[in-house]
């Protein structure tokens, strides 16, 4: 029996496992090597009432929010499906899913809401993954913004990836964000493995998570069609099929 190909997971909990869950289904071995940690940053003061709609474009933010406040009555406008998901389990009870990009999401709050019936509130980190504020101020909308979490990236390479990485057992590296891709860049540098990837492939969500990884000698980089996480599920299964790696995995949806 041949050696499953090992998938790096450099996401974040409680999103890592759930991939790795997912990973494994299709037929791959995960290594979930989080390269960074979120902690809720609560504000106690802070009014989540009488607000138009909620616009969130993470699952973090939605957890973050539904540990803050006891409303679910409120519209709440997802970026995608995992962040809509979060927030049906949460109880949230009106959703609009952009199924997207932060870009799909904009032109979904343009069309469903209406600047008339109210303030808007955007939930995010301390770091912004996408300014919704400005562009949505473009087309009328006086938007709120709240940080309610933040994500604290590692200080250094954790050991079995940078293991991984030096004996070249890691077959795929994922990235979920362009932060984590950073992180992973900077850290990778400070270990001195820079030229220890030739063999891995790396398999980013979105272009905006991908640009930070063309500075190190990939084997090559695939950029998912969507940004979802099955998005990237498939195209490691489609690249391990065409290359003999894998036959007769599950297919995951």
């Amino acid at each position: 029996m041949s050696k499953l190909p090992v998938i790096l997971i450099t996401r974040p909990e409680p999103g890592a496992s759930d991939f790795a869950r997912k990973i494994i289904r299709a037929g791959f071995q995960p290594l979930v090597e989080s390269l960074s940690s979120i902690e809720f940053t609560p504000k106690p003061n802070a009014n989540f009432r009488n607000f138009q709609a909620f616009l969130l474009t993470s699952a973090n933010g939605v957890r973050a929010l539904a540990n803050q406040t006891d409303i679910r009555s409120t519209p709440l406008f997802a970026v995608g499906s995992r962040t809509a998901d979060t927030a049906q389990k949460l109880g949230f009870k009106n959703i609009e899913n952009a199924n997207g990009s932060g870009e799909d999401l904009l032109q979904l709050i343009i069309t469903k809401l209406s600047p008339s019936l109210g303030n808007l509130l955007h939930v995010s980190g301390v770091q912004v993954g996408f300014n919704l504020t400005k562009p949505l101020a473009k087309s009328g909308f006086n938007v709120e913004h709240i940080s309610l979490y933040k994500v604290t990236p590692v200080k250094s390479l954790p050991t079995s990836c940078a293991a991984g990485l030096a004996s070249g057992s890691i077959s795929y590296a994922t990235f979920f964000s362009s932060q984590s891709s950073k992180t992973f860049v900077q850290l990778v540098a400070k270990a001195s493995l820079m030229h220890s990837i030739t063999h891995t492939i790396a398999v980013a969500i979105s272009p905006r998570a991908a640009e930070p990884l063309a500075i190190l000698p990939w084997h090559k980089i695939l950029i998912a069609k969507q940004p979802i996480a099955s998005e990237i599920t498939k195209l490691i299964t489609e690249n391990s099929v065409n290359l003999g790696e894998l036959d007769g995995a599950e297919e995951v949806q």
